[in-house]
């Protein structure tokens, strides 16, 4: 198994942020939901480069967007989410990966993760943001690949 920028039970910050999230779909709109999306994802560093490709995500978001309604249930899932009492249970060979400069789910998620399951190894990452696997594929995927190849 691989988790990526996870946690077992939603931190007070990630739902502060899908708070936020929320209030601008209900409050705002699509448009505006859209266009905070991205800094929820990435670093402002790499964001700053791609402009031009955040506006035509911007288009794609908006233009693709799922039914309201949808969008609400997911966010109540992910409020909602607690594993922690079964994390003992799960005795899966597991990858956590963590960008510690997500803003979205504070990296001590995934921590107590890979502490807390029987059979877990930690890569942290130094930045990348929530999208760490968009920011840099080819290292996210040599980091995934070395991982589903050890014995």
């Amino acid at each position: 198994m691989v988790l990526v920028n996870a946690w077992a039970k939603t931190h007070p910050h990630t739902i502060r942020c899908f708070a936020a999230r929320k209030s601008l779909l209900l409050n705002t709109g699509v448009a505006a939901y859209v266009a905070a999306q991205p800094l929820f994802l990435y670093p402002a560093n790499w964001l700053s480069d791609r402009q031009a490709w955040l506006a035509e995500q911007d288009a794609a978001g908006v233009t693709h967007f799922p039914p309201i309604e949808t969008v609400l249930h997911r966010i109540d899932a992910i409020l909602a989410f607690d594993l922690e009492a079964r994390l003992s249970a799960i005795a899966t060979r597991t990858l956590v990966i963590a960008a510690r400069d997500d803003v979205l789910v504070p990296s001590t998620c995934s921590t107590n993760l890979a502490t807390r399951l029987p059979d877990a190894q930690l890569s942290l990452l130094d930045h990348g943001g929530h999208a760490c696997n968009i920011t840099d594929p080819a290292g996210f995927d040599t980091m995934v690949g070395m991982f589903l190849l050890e014995p």
